[in-house]
């Protein structure tokens, strides 16, 4: 509800939805793409199966993360989705550049498909985790801010509404990256 003096001259109803009266308050916002180094989604992996008959050797086990993968805001330390991969190519996929690769310490994950908005961090550990395409790994640019507080700031109650507001889709829900991107948050 909104008190009558409160309207002004001339206001829209736009202007008193919850979301503009949060956006007013917001101190120093910024597109979440100003205070990240990258956005990005993973790369497809049936793609990198395909290339692993190129390689021969000794395999090692990778993990691909899925959205169910994600519990408290965390990576769950059993993940049900394994794959077998030479490790040459294992190698190569960590030494390659944004959207592949593994994942690194304190990447955020936000899940993109089915269920919206769903955050964790990551916290590295001696797991070879490959990012489904169902999730963008968002890395934090640390001059500008911190990974643990973008992470509570992408989970909070106001973020969480918008990422779900900007779903699109009928059958599978699902966000853009460019929605992701022109988010804004507070930052300090």
């Amino acid at each position: 509800s909104v008190n009558y003096n409160d309207l002004g001259d001339k206001w829209t109803v736009k202007d008193k939805t919850p979301e503009m009266q949060y956006a007013e308050k917001m101190q120093n916002p910024q597109k979440l793409s100003d205070v990240v180094k990258s956005i990005s989604l993973a790369y497809p992996l049936d793609s990198i199966m395909a290339k692993s008959n190129l390689y021969s050797g000794q395999p090692e086990e990778i993990y691909i993360l899925r959205i169910q993968d994600l519990e408290n805001g965390f990576v769950k330390s059993e993940i049900s989705k394994k794959e077998e991969i030479p490790r040459e190519m294992a190698r190569e996929v960590a030494t390659m550049s944004r959207p592949t690769g593994f994942l690194e310490d304190n990447d955020i994950i936000v899940s993109n498909k089915g269920t919206i908005g769903k955050t964790a961090i990551y916290k590295v550990d001696n797991r070879l985790i490959l990012p489904s395409p169902q999730v963008f790994v968002v890395k934090a640019d640390t001059k500008k801010i911190l990974p643990e507080y973008l992470f509570k700031i992408l989970n909070s109650k106001h973020i969480q509404n918008k990422l779900k507001s900007l779903a699109t889709g009928a059958y599978i829900p699902r966000i853009s990256k460019k929605d992701l991107a022109d988010i804004r948050i507070p930052v300090p």
